[in-house]
């Protein structure tokens, strides 16, 4: 029906198994101290259990790119801003209009690297995997809105130094083709020119695949920028809004459809879900689709979290056999 190629995916973060739920409990959250050396040897072998778990109950499900499932972060910050100087911890605030909360981060100094960010957990996982893995990391723009800057005072030059450090962790991962970055705050807050200019710039900087995960909102009025910018687009397509932007402009490059609400434990039919996609993919341009959740998995209960990553392989193929 289509010379779209279509596969499946993951957006990253999954529910933690319960006994790892028990282990963060008893060191107060895995980055409360920045993951220090005697909390990690504590519950490391939890964690390498953990992460094995994840993975196979993606490639039991047939999820053809799975992702690490994010089991040590806290939330989208907290782990990468404890790898880096010139950053402290702060109290918790409201993680946009949800009923989650994160840690804030505080810029008090030149933002750098101490060490590498996600290597280890990518590599660990890989290791475990005879697939390819999708790393996920946030954006620029997502880092610098949901952080408290006392430093850099300029927007831009913010910006720039996590733009630069992203592309340095990028381009140290091996064994990986796609990379996520998680930017939801570009459909959630007034996007300016120059963010764009820094996505692209990663992009360009980087010899991986970029994808750029949006959601939380409707991205219809950048969408064109946003595809000029990247290798491929994540969608919440549970607004509208991103539906009529793929159907205007479509998507010659990688799209992550997010079509599986992570938001809510009700199970769609996937003849439904896979009925749309299908009209979407004969309606316009679509070089590559990757059937996804709109985000990440950690806001449903474990049994929760497996229907919907079962029913993720029955929209791909539905989908393919129209």
């Amino acid at each position: 029906m289509t010379n779209t190629d279509i596969y499946s995916t993951t957006s990253g973060f999954f529910p933690r198994p319960k006994n790892l739920i028990e282990a963060a409990k008893e060191i107060e959250g895995l980055q409360k101290d920045g993951m220090e050396t005697n909390n990690k040897n504590k519950i490391s072998n939890i964690i390498s259990k953990s992460r094995e778990k994840i993975l196979n109950l993606q490639t039991k499900a047939g999820i053809d790119l799975p992702t690490e499932g994010q089991l040590v972060w806290d939330d989208l910050l907290a782990h990468p801003f404890t790898k880096l100087k010139g950053a402290k911890m702060e109290g918790l605030i409201r993680y946009y209009n949800t009923n989650r909360f994160y840690r804030r981060p505080k810029i008090t100094g030149k933002l750098k690297r101490n060490g590498t960010i996600i290597h280890d957990e990518i590599k660990n996982m890989i290791g475990l995997s005879k697939q390819k893995i999708k790393p996920l990391l946030p954006g620029p723009i997502t880092m610098k809105d949901l952080a408290e800057d006392e430093f850099y005072k300029s927007e831009k030059h913010l910006i720039e130094d996590l733009s630069k450090i992203i592309i340095k962790e990028i381009n140290e991962l091996e064994d990986t083709d796609i990379i996520q970055l998680d930017e939801p705050s570009l459909a959630y807050n007034p996007v300016k020119e120059f963010y764009l200019d820094a996505i692209r710039y990663i992009s360009d900087s980087t010899k991986h695949d970029v994808i750029v995960q949006t959601y939380f909102g409707q991205i219809n009025d950048i969408y064109p920028k946003l595809l000029d910018s990247v290798d491929g687009i994540g969608l919440d397509l549970f607004w509208p809004k991103n539906w009529e932007a793929i159907k205007e402009h479509g998507c010659p490059k990688k799209l992550n459809a997010g079509c599986i609400n992570s938001h809510n434990t009700k199970i769609e039919k996937y003849t439904r879900v896979a009925e749309k996609i299908s009209k979407l993919i004969d309606g316009c341009h679509l070089n590559t689709l990757y059937v996804c959740p709109n985000y990440g998995l950690d806001f449903l209960p474990w049994s929760k979290m497996l229907d919907k990553i079962k029913l993720l392989e029955k929209i791909k193929n539905e989908v393919k056999s129209r």
